[in-house]
């Protein structure tokens, strides 16, 4: 799952990378320097998730198993992944404002804090007595009872 938050994270970045159609001359060219701060943020943010992505595998590598607690870190790591194109998009169009790096460095922040704790939890629970199954063993049935 991961991999496929990652790769519509990073598509959903290069998005946001707007030039008008039609234009020819001076016109493009003023149009490519306009979005010289997109292609900034958009590099920024693609090599953050690419660290993230590196990271989050390192991780989850030394799990032996998953809890409770430790799947729904993994949820909140990912969709604060999956929240990075929005917050790049704010520091694109308002890097200048206090908003604008404010709310990337929260995200960003909020993620890397999401995944220590998820490191904290895989290294202290080895060796606390085996695998903790956060979800019942029986099976679901989709078909109706006979």
């Amino acid at each position: 799952m991961t991999d496929g938050v990652v790769a519509i994270a990073m598509t959903l970045l290069v998005l946001d990378i707007d030039v008008p159609d039609g234009l020819r001359g001076q016109a493009l060219e003023n149009a490519l320097d306009d979005v010289q701060s997109q292609v900034g943020t958009f590099l920024l943010s693609a090599v953050v998730i690419s660290l993230f992505w590196r990271a989050h595998h390192a991780v989850l590598r030394d799990a032996e198993w998953i809890d409770g607690s430790l799947f729904w870190c993994n949820v909140a790591f990912l969709a604060l992944v999956s929240l990075i194109p929005f917050p790049t998009r704010v520091l694109s169009d308002y890097g200048q404002q206090p908003l604008g790096p404010g709310l990337y460095g929260a995200v960003i922040g909020t993620a890397a804090l999401v995944l220590y704790l998820m490191a904290v939890r895989i290294t202290r629970g080895r060796g606390a007595g085996g695998p903790c199954r956060p979800f019942p063993r029986r099976r679901a049935s989709f078909s109706s009872p006979s």
